[in-house]
């Protein structure tokens, strides 16, 4: 259930939870930390160490699993430092904490399995219950902060995330992603620039009233669903495109979001916003 938690809270690679100790719940003053060693960004066999903000209910939760352990640990037995560690009922002598990845990968899979168990997530049609595994909490973490923020927190979720480049971000929230919900997204982030009269979508916004045949202020006064309809219609037809571009800077890969009009009225027509 805690690892359930905390990985919906905090996205981390399975191998990042995994190497968690009583160490990596840092406070802050009233806020608290988590400090792990980031997968895949390593140098050599050295892992980065880094910190990211932890919710005080994941804070929590981790310290139960430390109080656990050293409770262990007081009666005698063989306790792993990490928290996430195997536990073995029966003669004290014969316990033996898991020495291996794969054995800690596959003992971590099997709790999540038995709390899926033990809550009843629901079977499908064959009676085969669906079991949660690390790595579509990260999705789904790294899926519903791409819906709330946008194009716009893509910097943001990356350095949540771990990610080297802000490419490798947009790659793992749009890869599984299905063409009409990206189309919403971007259709949605379109709108909201459009009614602050941002230049990025000045092309975009005069398109959308030659091709419904309305006058701009008629496009600032429209509920914002209706815009998102028109655009949405834009890109379904190929009329309309909006597209991060990504680009080396100076300071390593930096991105711009491309709003592309392809105007089937005039032949060519092709401008960008």
């Amino acid at each position: 259930a805690i690892a359930v938690l905390v990985n919906t809270l905090m996205a981390r690679r399975e191998g990042e939870l995994r190497g968690l100790t009583r160490a990596s719940i840092v406070q802050d003053g009233p806020y608290f930390l988590l400090a792990f060693n980031l997968g895949k960004a390593n140098i050599g066999e050295v892992r980065e160490r880094v910190l990211r903000p932890l919710p005080a209910l994941g804070a929590e939760a981790l310290g139960l699993l430390a109080r656990l352990s050293e409770g262990l640990k007081g009666l005698g037995y063989k306790a792993s430092p990490t928290l996430f560690q195997r536990f073995k009922h029966g003669n004290k002598a014969n316990f033996t904490p898991y020495g291996t990845t794969e054995g800690e990968r596959q003992w971590l899979r099997l709790c999540l399995d038995r709390f899926c168990d033990y809550v009843q997530i629901p079977t499908d049609a064959n009676g085969c219950r669906y079991y949660i595994r690390p790595h579509q909490l990260r999705r789904n973490f790294a899926m519903l902060f791409f819906w709330q923020g946008s194009f716009g927190g893509i910097e943001v979720l990356r350095y949540f995330l771990g990610h080297q480049k802000p490419s490798m971000t947009y790659r793992y929230v749009t890869e599984t992603m299905k063409g009409a919900v990206l189309r919403r997204v971007k259709a949605k982030v379109a709108t909201e620039l459009i009614k602050t009269d941002s230049s990025a979508t000045e092309s975009l916004a005069d398109f959308i009233c030659e091709r419904y045949g309305i006058t701009l202020d008629d496009l600032h006064v429209l509920p914002e669903a209706d815009v998102i309809a028109y655009i949405e219609d834009l890109l379904s037809s190929k009329e309309a495109e909006i597209e991060p571009e990504f680009i080396d800077g100076p300071n390593g890969e930096e991105y711009r979001i491309l709003y592309k009009v392809c105007a089937l009225s005039s032949p060519g027509g092709e401008k960008n916003g």
